[in-house]
């Protein structure tokens, strides 16, 4: 195979493209409709295939990586051929992601700023926030049509929903379905109204499937909003004890969570324990350390302990 060639099966067809660095031969196979494309050892679940045998290049890598695989959409997913940790699935837009807490943006905010952001944005009631594909395209990564299925099952449906980034337009058939007197609308923010948006919301509604690592429930809890989500992929690590997990494909059990998550005391114990777990994701404690080894192999050289 070479690429650019296609494999046909039935109607549809792999293209494929080749994507060398971990040897010179690895192919990666995306399907017609580039919504999931299978990298064999190129790229694997945040990571990649090893570059110091068989023909490897990391530069080569890189450029194959960046070129041919995360240039696909961000909803495109990523089937590795192995991982050592057992999981089969990622995505553009995580892979594509660099994994970073701002937390001159991320923090509790006070009453006037949530007050100030609600009044901007016409948020008169309670709201939940969702973050990422609603999933109104057959594309459906970041698991969104549990929460929105969930919500016609609710019997007192007095609050909105929020959504950020995602599909630029909200499907009408999406509206048509929620309940009564709900509004949903998206909104396009900064880092510091989402995080205003977050803090004013009674919980972020992020029930994916499979996470390499999940930045919307470390934002949501660093400012102090209880999170629903799942214990997949990453999901588990990353929130600990400090969300309510949901399994992910039972509708009733999403509208028990949304409803159990309005109890006050809950909420009083996610924010707290949610804010706790978030400061546990600094990059400070690595950059310091790494740092002190990166001066400590350059004294050495210097004094001629270590050959360079």
């Amino acid at each position: 195979l070479e690429h650019g060639d296609r494999v046909a099966f039935g109607s549809r067809f792999l293209e494929v493209r080749s994507t060398p660095g971990h040897t010179n031969g690895c192919l990666t196979f995306v399907l017609d409709d580039r919504s999931m494309a299978f990298t064999g050892d190129a790229l694997l679940v945040r990571g990649c295939g090893r570059c110091d045998f068989q023909q490897g290049n990391a530069h080569t890598l890189w450029t194959s990586i960046t070129g041919q695989i995360l240039s696909l959409p961000d909803g495109c997913l990523l089937y590795p051929g192995h991982d050592y940790t057992g999981r089969t699935v990622t995505a553009v837009a995580e892979e594509g992601t660099v994994v970073y807490l701002d937390r001159t943006a991320f923090y509790p905010r006070g009453v006037d700023e949530i007050t100030a952001f609600r009044a901007r944005n016409g948020l008169t009631r309670d709201y939940y926030i969702f973050v990422g594909n609603r999933g109104q395209a057959r594309l459906n990564y970041k698991n969104g049509r549990l929460f929105f299925a969930a919500l016609p099952h609710l019997l007192n449906a007095d609050f909105d929903v929020v959504c950020v980034g995602g599909e630029t337009d909200i499907d009408e058939a999406l509206r048509a379905s929620l309940p009564p007197g709900m509004v949903i609308q998206r909104l396009a923010l900064s880092d510091d109204d989402l995080a205003c948006a977050y803090g004013g919301a009674t919980a972020l509604v992020y029930p994916s499937l499979y996470e390499g690592f999940g930045l919307p429930p470390v934002e949501a809890m660093a400012t102090g909003c209880p999170v629903i989500t799942t214990a997949r992929g990453s999901l588990a690590e990353v929130t600990g004890d400090a969300a309510l997990h949901v399994e992910g494909t039972s509708i009733p059990e999403m509208a028990q969570a949304l409803v159990r998550i309005r109890d006050p005391g809950l909420q009083a114990h996610l924010r707290q324990k949610g804010v706790a777990r978030a400061a546990l994701f600094d990059w400070a404690p690595m950059a310091d350390a790494l740092a002190q080894q990166l001066h400590a192999v350059h004294a050495e050289t210097r004094d001629g302990s270590r050959d360079a």
